[in-house]
């Protein structure tokens, strides 16, 4: 015959343990939801920009606008270059100076319109960090550059950048970034992300 292996002097033990162990389930919640809390008053962190579908999405604030630079050049031979073109708005330079040496948070870009398409960029900065992202528009094709993010240049290479005039200013605001720290965002082209080209 089976004999039961009933322990009665263990039942105070083992409500101890599973209260204990119901304890630690409640600290470990807490500990998960509490730990890095992603914070999208600003754009601080490459889960800022969302690549899907070809399209790369920006889901955190992006604080003060300067707007985007719009440059003209026709050229039936080589590609423009930047500094070759036409600026129609020159007041977006001056803004995105101010922004990058003072230190505040916000965003910056550039479309420059070609005679087959257009090339665009955009730089985001919560102050101490910078997210780069430039692509081109050509026929009906077009391609979109990761997201690029690292701590911005010391602030006085920023200040120099006020030493040039026009696009040559603006390209040097372009590099913001110092070095590279992180590709925040696959490739994108004709209506796909992915790792690979």
């Amino acid at each position: 015959m089976q004999r039961s292996m009933h322990c009665p002097q263990l039942a105070p033990v083992y409500a101890s343990f599973m209260r204990w162990l119901a304890l630690l389930g409640l600290l470990l919640a807490s500990c998960i939801a509490e730990e890095d809390p992603f914070d999208t008053s600003s754009v601080s962190d490459c889960r800022c920009f969302e690549a899907d579908a070809g399209r790369v999405e920006l889901v955190c604030d992006p604080g003060e606008d300067c707007g985007t630079l719009e440059l003209t050049c026709f050229s039936w031979g080589s590609p423009c270059e930047l500094e070759e073109s036409e600026v129609a708005n020159p007041e977006v330079i001056d803004c995105a100076q101010d922004l990058l040496a003072q230190g505040r948070a916000g965003t910056f870009g550039y479309r420059q319109n070609l005679l087959m398409g257009s090339r665009f960029g955009r730089v985001h900065t919560d102050g101490e960090r910078a997210f780069v992202h430039e692509g081109e528009s050509i026929d009906i094709g077009y391609t979109i550059d990761p997201v690029e993010a690292g701590p911005l240049r010391d602030a006085t290479e920023i200040a120099a950048c006020s030493e040039a005039t026009g696009v040559a200013q603006f390209e040097c605001l372009l590099s913001a970034i110092d070095h590279v720290e992180e590709t925040c965002t696959p490739p994108c082209y004709d209506g796909q992300c992915d790792e690979a080209q």
